[in-house]
């Protein structure tokens, strides 16, 4: 049986977090659902990370490839994260590195 199937647990919806606006900034950029972190809390594997400038301590949940990380005496969303993709190498012709090499030069010498 898996955690989200035992029964008498407090369902994940009805758990609460305090939300930081660069913790909803992360989540909208990531992707990631208030829900996710409220499962990843609640059925993550729980480590500490290290602590904030004020000293906090900090605990990092993980949970189906979620990382969130709060502070641990406020209670405070601090930010999350989901886990890189593995990306395989792909080799690319002589050609093809020739024109992405010029289109970067084209881009930054536009930036500037």
């Amino acid at each position: 049986m898996s955690p989200e199937e035992e029964v008498g647990v407090v369902p994940t919806s009805s758990m609460t977090f305090i939300e930081t606006s660069h913790g909803r900034l992360r989540r909208a950029q990531r992707g990631i659902g208030k829900k996710d972190l409220k499962a990843a809390k609640k059925y993550g594997k729980k480590r500490n990370g290290y602590p904030r400038p004020n000293g906090d301590p900090v605990a990092i949940y993980e949970y189906k490839d979620i990382f969130y990380i709060m502070n641990e005496w406020t209670g405070e969303e601090v930010t999350c994260y989901s886990k890189p993709l593995e990306l395989d190498y792909v080799p690319i012709s002589s050609e093809l590195q020739r024109r992405h090499d010029e289109a970067k030069r084209k881009m930054t010498s536009t930036v500037r």
